[in-house]
C-alpha cells in the first residue's frame, strides 16, 4: 500500500489483472463514444470539479459523490482508448479509480 501524501486515499498494487468481459451498453444520455460524450459526462460536476479546500492552508480535497462520478467517466474513457487501440492511456488513472 502506498499512500501519495497525508491525507490521500491508499493505493494498492493489483498486480496484472485479467482480460474480462464484460457487456457495455450505451445510453442515450451519457454516451462512452459520441461526439458529445465528454461534454455530456463532465456535465455532471460542478464549476471546480467538486473540490473543497479546507483548513489554513487550504487543502484541496474531493467530495466524495464528485470522486465516483469523475472516476466512472475516467473509467469510460478508458475503455474508449483501449477499443481505439491505446491500452495505455489513462491506464494508472483507470486503475486509482479501480482501487477507490
Amino acid at each position: 500500500m502506498v499512500v501519495p501524501y497525508p491525507g490521500s486515499s491508499p493505493v494498492w498494487d493489483l498486480g496484472h489483472l485479467g482480460v474480462v468481459k464484460m457487456a457495455i451498453e450505451d445510453t442515450v444520455n451519457y454516451p462512452l463514444n459520441r461526439t458529445d460524450a465528454d461534454s455530456r459526462w463532465s456535465s455532471m460536476l460542478p464549476k471546480g470539479g467538486g473540490i473543497v479546500h479546507v483548513g489554513p492552508n487550504k487543502l484541496p480535497y474531493m467530495l466524495s459523490i464528485f470522486h465516483q462520478l469523475k472516476c466512472l467517466d475516467v473509467i469510460r474513457r478508458f475503455h474508449v482508448a483501449t477499443v481505439e487501440g491505446d491500452p495505455n492511456a489513462l491506464q494508472d488513472l483507470a486503475r486509482h479509480c479501480l482501487n477507490y
